[in-house]
């Protein structure tokens, strides 16, 4: 066999009768070798044999289990099942057969030994044999497999690429990504059950091995993936790519199963933080500020960012809600103040794409958000010049403001346009707003319920923003601005001190009802949040969420509201916006009580009227109880339902006729103020209205394990409820898990020692 000179010699120089010649251990030396990369440039030798591509192995790789030497190599990837329970037929490959099957590729319906399955080439050479020796070869088209037989292949991952409906399951070759490392397939290639993955067969075998104990599980096993990246028309390989992962075998057994979903879930975390990272420049837009504190958001990011969005609510099936884009700038963690420039060419792009909801955000200073009304009003207001937003740290002096927000952050913020060379303050909002959140942790004695946003105009005086709350997931005081000026975190004195809601579910809803004068105490100590809600209390409530003058409603219709009643002018207003009708068309009867449905009702009525925009954040719920919903009112307990605004209760039940009480009113006018500022502040942790927790991502509950700020959770699998004060068994394992829902871990409860792991021992 002759050589070119620049390629690895595998043979020395042979002469004489024999030199075109090789043995069968020669043979199979070269083998291996021309399998290790796919020579696609080589000619077919032979009349009549087809030309030929890349192998579909060498494109798409393998996986291979090492062993601590040779032969347990060669056991570990010996696959003897070929669907983990009927074993093989007779060993044959193809290079053995007499003959070429024929010029053109061969299907092979189902294959019956695992010899075809191992090499690269197994399925397009063929050896010319003649008195012991191989005197040439014959490079075939390659036998291949139908698509519905072809994740017999043992030593890569199948994926389901099935398109239609009522279609069997067609499976078809997962590329592996070079620059992707082998611990970020462990989801597809390990774990049973995810998604539309089906495993390679060489790990099903490794796992049959280690169920039947042939492996310790403390035993150390070493997986390898390799595959190879081809050029231009598959003539020339551009990379390789090799990694291996390495674990105990105990992973690959039932009771590994615990491990590999928190594996997974944190594989999921880092894979949305490589995300949001890898795409900093292209896809999420960033925005970069020098050492001076400029950043600038330009027009082909921003559509960068607006494709993506684009395609992933295609994906998901959620064109009909809109699109946000979210632009973060990456600022130093010290920066005490920030100019941004957005471009005219990125406001015109946002409103043309019509995006639902435009963010920026900083690294430790305030972020924005802008609705599409609002970024049509400064498209217009801006004639065509960019925008510059500035953010700097200010400090108060008045009194008031210092009383009011004392040590807390305070920021001035402003707006301009740039015409001919000169800043222009945008000071007509036409009535739009801008979303703000001020990060902020609140110290050890602060009741979440009472911090604010507040406004400090220009001769110090202080008003409290009622339409503001302190977001936990976000660690920020959120709320709307009308105008840009000076706005600081606040924090109401003194905390109510009702004996009735410590340790009630809705304590924090409560208090922030409370500390805005939405709701009053039923006496100095008590809330009363089991009583029944009326409507008199509701639309008062609601009033003084709208911020009305009760002067201006003295007059209304209805015969028993009495003038002098506190709720007088509130029902006035209600009955005049058409929030709320009369129970007749001259009584209202405001110490009824309100059913749920009918809360529903009035707070789509309110949302209306109001002219806010109801998001729909969070997927739709078909409640147990949907079919006792009034007709009248499904749409309403859709839409406040999908908001986030309303939630069921236990057993996933809505209780429509169900009688709201207090404590449920307050929590519904808390969720409203934060999801009108912040449409996502819907997902995160939620306590539905029977004070279950469960954790929402993406519009869906959360299920199985989940770690949130360096602890672990148990959300149920079938509802999503959070699980706490006791302990739980888990995957054959026992957990304690405390009230507050996290994971107890390193220690010791009820006399059990608990493991780093958090199981007992």
């Amino acid at each position: 066999m002759s050589e070119s000179s620049n390629k690895i010699r595998l043979f020395p120089l042979y002469a004489g009768a024999g030199k075109t010649e090789m043995t069968y251990a020669q043979a199979v030396r070269w083998l291996l070798s021309v399998n290790g990369y796919d020579d696609t440039s080589a000619k077919p030798k032979g009349k009549g044999l087809p030309s030929v591509g890349a192998g579909w192995l060498g494109k798409i790789g393998y996986i291979q289990a090492s062993g601590e030497n040779l032969f347990e190599t060669l056991m570990l990837n010996l696959t003897l099942l070929k669907d983990g329970t009927e074993c093989w037929g007779e060993n044959k490959p193809c290079w053995e057969l007499d003959a070429p099957k024929s010029a053109e590729r061969t299907e092979i319906l189902q294959p019956d030994n695992p010899a075809q399955l191992l090499t690269l080439q197994s399925r397009r050479l063929l050896l010319h044999r003649e008195n012991g020796k191989v005197d040439g070869f014959s490079l075939l088209g390659g036998d291949f497999f139908p698509r519905e037989s072809a994740f017999v292949e043992q030593m890569t991952i199948w994926r389901n690429a099935t398109t239609k409906k009522n279609e069997p399951p067609v499976f078809v070759p997962c590329r592996h990504d070079a620059a992707k490392q082998f611990w970020r397939e462990f989801p597809s290639v390990f774990c049973k059950g995810e998604g539309n993955v089906h495993q390679p067969g060489v790990v099903r075998w490794v796992e049959k091995v280690q169920q039947l104990r042939f492996l310790s599980p403390k035993r150390r096993i070493n997986f390898r993936i390799s595959a190879v990246q081809y050029g231009d028309k598959d003539f020339f390989v551009n990379d390789s790519f090799s990694d291996s992962l390495a674990f105990q075998a105990v992973l690959l057994d039932e009771l590994g199963r615990g491990w590999q979903n928190r594996i997974t879930d944190e594989i999921s975390r880092c894979e949305q933080a490589a995300s949001l990272v890898g795409h900093l420049a292209q896809d999420i837009a960033t925005a970069a500020g020098d050492k001076n504190g400029n950043a600038s958001i330009n027009g082909n990011a921003v559509q960068d960012a607006i494709n993506k969005a684009t395609a992933d609510a295609k994906k998901n099936g959620t064109t009909a809600n809109g699109i946000a884009v979210t632009v973060p700038i990456q600022n130093a963690a010290d920066a005490k103040n920030l100019t941004i420039t957005i471009k005219a060419q990125t406001l015109d792009k946002l409103v043309t794409a019509k995006v639902r909801r435009f963010e920026i955000t900083t690294n430790g200073l305030p972020s924005f958000g802008f609705t599409l009304d609002t970024l049509k009003m400064l498209n217009a207001q801006s004639k065509g010049g960019n925008l510059i937003l500035r953010v700097s740290k200010a400090a108060v002096t008045s009194a008031k403001a210092k009383a009011a927000i004392g040590t807390r952050p305070v920021y001035e913020f402003s707006l301009v346009y740039v015409k001919g060379g000169k800043k222009v303050p945008l000071t007509d909002w036409q009535g739009k707003t801008v979303s703000v959140k001020l990060p902020y942790t609140p110290a050890a004695n602060e009741q979440a319920g009472n911090l604010y946003a507040v406004y400090v105009n220009d001769k110090g005086k202080v008003q409290w923003l009622t339409k503001s709350s302190y977001d936990a997931d976000q660690k920020a005081v959120i709320f709307e601005a009308q105008h840009f000026s000076i706005y600081g975190v606040g924090y109401k004195n003194p905390v109510p001190n009702f004996t009735d809601i410590n340790g009630h579910w809705a304590k924090e809803h409560i208090l922030f009802a409370v500390s805005r004068g939405l709701f009053s105490g039923t006496s100095k100590t008590t809330f009363s949040p089991n009583t029944t809600l009326t409507r008199g209390m509701f639309v008062t409530a609601l009033g003084r969420l709208a911020g009305i003058d009760p002067a201006d409603y003295q007059n209304g219709k209805f015969t028993d509201v009495k003038a002098n009643a506190y709720y007088a002018p509130y029902v006035n207003w209600a009955a005049s916006k058409g929030i709320v009708s009369g129970t007749t068309s001259s009584t209202f009867a405001p110490d009824s009580s309100i059913t749920r449905e009918q809360m529903a009702v009035i707070m789509k009525n309110y949302a209306d009227k109001m002219g806010y925009s109801i998001p729909k954040t969070l997927a739709a719920v078909t409640f147990a109880d949907n079919a006792q919903i009034s007709s009248w009112a499904k749409d309403a307990v859709k839409a406040m339902q999908q908001a986030g605004v309303l939630s069921g209760k236990e057993n996933n039940r809505f209780d429509p006729q169900g009688n709201a009480t207090r404590a449920e009113a307050a929590t519904v006018l808390h969720r409203f103020v934060e999801i009108v500022i912040d449409p996502q502040s819907a997902n995160g942790w939620q306590q539905n209205d029977s004070g279950e927790w469960s954790y929402y991502k993406d519009g869906g509950p959360v299920k199985g394990w989940l770690s949130d700020d360096q602890k672990w959770y148990w959300l149920d699998k079938a509802t999503g409820k959070m699980f706490s004060g006791g302990w739980k068994q888990i995957d054959g394992k026992w957990y304690y898990f405390y009230a507050d829902g996290s994971m107890a871990v390193s220690t010791k409860v009820d006399g059990y020692e608990v493991g780093t792991d958090g199981a007992r021992r």
